[in-house]
């Protein structure tokens, strides 16, 4: 368990970030009208009747390119001088920042705001940690409905607020693809039969760089990447009711299984940020990774151009499972107005936008996809905004952490080349898993 100490978020203000204007269709003159007022007045004056005083609020390491979020939080600070905000900015690895903010949760006072996993929302508005929202304060229609939808319990009751979505893609390099595979048009593959032909072949030329790389090593990343795997084999571990549906769908669990072991060749300590290096300067041909990815591999991303050799697109056989992050008020805030006044600030179409164009975090709001600039920064914005809409969600299990222990376990002796076949207690693990019935690290 780690005690960070904040972070305070209340320096200068950072360079501002032009709200450029969208191309919308006809009819949305309301929205136009907002938007141009954004980009003339960046933010409104601080709300009256919030509580005085300072919040807190727990997050992970933020991966945004630039610390985009932090940059948001200084905006905020900037504005509301009777409510600065502390962050309180955990370990990288998800496990650990779970960990952390459950004690941190069950130890009583002092955070106002959570910036939650998608996957555990369930989980702390179950533990009662979370105050609920009322639908009526929200504009359900403004937010992407995946997305939004994380932040629901099983009962349909809204806990929290999307402040950014994410989604696997498929990265390649056109140049290897023409020169190892002899495809002029550098056509990336579209299921994953195909691709795993495809990193099958590139081995058997001899080529020294990696075929593939993803995220392997033990943590939710290695979950992700297996559930994406078994979706894509046409099989299911958990249906959309929280059922555990395992014992039905073994063959397409072990096909999956053994595809991540041909796809991870010894590669099974792999994190997102080791991947995104290894397809930089390693010479790997495929890579699974989030949107954000692209901005760190783009040679001239400062001009804003992106490198012409690399290809981005959705997942095979569109296996897309819905990553992000939602935002929540403590039960146990002192300021419960004020914490919420920041959720909203946090979650505005301006955040969006700033977090995906600058920042690489896909946003959880319609309008942004439409941004002219984000199309030009991202020429896969468009299959990215359909991918969102098709995209399953994690299980969402009040005991979600301990059945990822229970899928990883073999996904991990998969990748590593221990494993060769389903262990016979898989399903009862995973039942174990999902009804909190084993230990979680």
């Amino acid at each position: 368990m780690t005690n960070a100490e904040p972070h305070r978020g209340d320096g200068d203000l950072p360079r501002a970030v032009p709200w450029r204007s969208y191309a919308l269709i006809t009819g949305m003159a309301v929205v136009l009208v907002a938007l141009l007022i954004a980009a003339a007045v960046p933010f409104v004056a601080p709300e009256a009747g919030l509580e005085p005083g300072p919040l807190v609020l727990i997050t992970g390491r933020d991966d945004s390119v630039g610390r985009q979020r932090i940059e948001l939080v200084r905006e905020w600070n900037v504005i509301h001088k009777a409510n600065p905000v502390q962050i309180v900015e955990l370990p990288p690895v998800a496990d650990a920042q779970r960990s952390e903010m459950v004690a941190r949760a069950q130890a009583g006072g002092g955070v106002d705001v959570f910036n939650l996993d998608v996957t555990w929302t369930a989980e702390f508005a179950e533990a009662g940690y979370l105050a609920p929202i009322d639908e009526r304060t929200v504009e359900a229609g403004d937010f992407l409905g995946r997305p939004l939808d994380s932040c629901r319990d099983a009962d349909g009751r809204l806990w929290a607020l999307p402040f950014n979505t994410d989604l696997g893609l498929l990265y390649y390099r056109r140049d290897l693809l023409q020169r190892l595979l002899n495809r002029p048009n550098a056509d990336p593959p579209r299921t994953w039969n195909d691709l795993q032909s495809d990193v099958e072949e590139i081995r058997r030329t001899g080529y020294r760089g990696p075929a593939y790389v993803g995220q392997f090593d033990d943590y939710e990343g290695l979950t992700v990447n297996a559930l994406e795997l078994v979706r894509g084999a046409g099989g299911e571990i958990v249906d959309a009711g929280g059922a555990v549906t395992a014992g039905s769908h073994l063959d397409q669990i072990e096909t999956a299984f053994d595809r991540l072991g041909v796809l991870s060749f010894g590669l099974e300590g792999q994190t997102e940020d080791e991947s995104t290096e290894a397809f930089r300067s390693g010479g790997a041909v495929f890579m699974r990774n989030w949107p954000r990815a692209f901005l760190a591999l783009s040679a001239t991303r400062e001009a804003g151009q992106p490198d012409r050799e690399i290809g981005v697109t959705t997942l095979p056989d569109g296996s897309g499972i819905l990553g992000g992050q939602n935002l929540a008020v403590s039960s146990r805030s002192e300021r419960p107005r004020a914490a919420r006044a920041l959720v909203d600030f946090l979650t505005s179409d301006r955040s969006a936008q700033i977090l995906f164009d600058r920042g690489g975090l896909p946003a959880a709001r319609s309008v942004v996809f439409e941004d002219p600039e984000v199309q030009r920064r991202y020429p896969f914005a468009a299959e990215l905004r359909a991918g969102l809409d098709d995209a399953l969600p994690r299980p969402s299990l009040v005991h979600y952490a301990r059945f990822s222990e229970a899928v990883r376990q073999p996904a991990r002796e998969y990748a590593n080349g221990s494993r060769r076949s389903l262990p016979p207690d898989f399903v009862a693990r995973v039942q174990d898993g999902a009804a909190g019935r084993i230990a979680s690290d």
